[in-house]
Parts: structure tokens; sequence; C-alpha cells
């Protein structure tokens, strides 16, 4: 039921995007939705080309992305509420750092500018670090063989990333246990870890 109202939504929404034409000096610095960009892809590519998704594809892909992220946003804001409550040194200087660019940028806030917030991003980033949303979910089939190291992965084959264990391994992070937004700040320090 939920999902074909959404359906209905999107084709709605798909029709009236489908209508407008692509003027990139009028979108250029703007953020545009999803629609927006799929049609976009449709309007350069051509309605019938094979490399343009047709209506329901959209719709479709739209509907995974949606429901898909609804869960991980909603565990990720509650992780990143829970850590504010638990370390309120960090809710200071995030909350100082935000009213000190609300102050300086005459209360302007943009995407560039948030992107800008060092402690809010460095805190963020330690979140998830330490309470990733979805865990378990980095599975993937091999699609032919291959060598990882001295470990043979045949075709067909379940693989998955622990990726959790390396957020709490003590030669990626100091005091992999400890919520310690700070290992973050040091920019230069991650460019050969990643």
């Amino acid at each position: 039921m939920i999902a074909s109202k959404i359906k209905k939504f999107e084709k709605k929404a798909m029709q009236e995007a489908d209508g407008k034409e692509v003027d990139k000096d009028e979108n250029k610095g703007k953020f545009r939705d999803l629609i927006e960009l799929l049609a976009e892809q449709r309007w350069k590519n051509g309605f019938s080309s094979a490399h343009s998704l047709n209506e329901d594809e959209i719709i479709d892909e739209f509907c995974m992305l949606y429901l898909g992220g609804k869960d991980t946003v909603t565990i990720f804001i509650s992780m990143a509420m829970h850590c504010l409550a638990k370390f309120p040194k960090w809710k200071k200087l995030i909350l100082a750092e935000i009213h000190n660019m609300l102050k300086t940028e005459g209360g302007q806030v943009t995407y560039e500018r948030i992107n800008k917030l060092d402690y809010l991003t460095a805190f963020l980033k330690e979140v998830l670090r330490m309470f990733p949303p979805s865990p378990g979910s980095s599975s993937r089939v091999a699609k032919m063989d291959h060598d990882i190291g001295d470990i043979r992965v045949r075709a067909d084959t379940l693989v998955y990333t622990n990726f959790l264990g390396n957020h709490f391994n003590s030669q990626y992070f100091k005091r992999p246990n400890e919520f310690n937004p700070e290992r973050f700040l040091d920019l230069e320090k991650w460019s050969d870890k990643w």
C-alpha cells in the first residue's frame, strides 16, 4: 500500500520533471534532488536511449534509495544525539562552532559552510566509526575466481567485509574503544590510511 502511494507520488514528480527543459545556467550551484537529476539524464540521453532509465526504473530507483536510507539515517541521527548527550564537551564545541559560523557569515547557511565545520565533521565521523548504521550490509558475491593475498575466493562465493572490525582495530585507531572525534581533526594523518 505504502509502496504504491510512493510510486504514484514519484510518477507525478517524474512527469513534472520530464516536462522541464534542463537549463544549466539556471541550475548552476543549486542543490537539485534525485528526480531532477534522473530527469536531466533522460533529456541528455534521449528518452528511448539504451543509456537512459525509463520512468518505472527511475521510480523504482528512488523507492529503493528512499526506503533503504530511511532506517540508516534514523539510526545515525539517534546515535549522534546519544553521543551529544553523553559527551557534553563535544556538544559545547559544536554549538560554539555553529554560532561562530552564523555570526561571521551573516546568518547564511550553505552546504560549503557546513563542510567547513571541523568539529561537527570530526564528531559525525567518530559516531559513524563507532556506531555504523548498517554494519553487516557489505556482502558481495564474487563474479570470478580471485586471490586476496594467500586466500583463494572462488566465483559465486558470498564474501563479507568486516569493516566494523577495522573500526575497532588498534592498528588503525589509537584507543579504538574510546569515543574521540579529535582523531579526525588531523586530516594529514589520515591521508595515508585511506
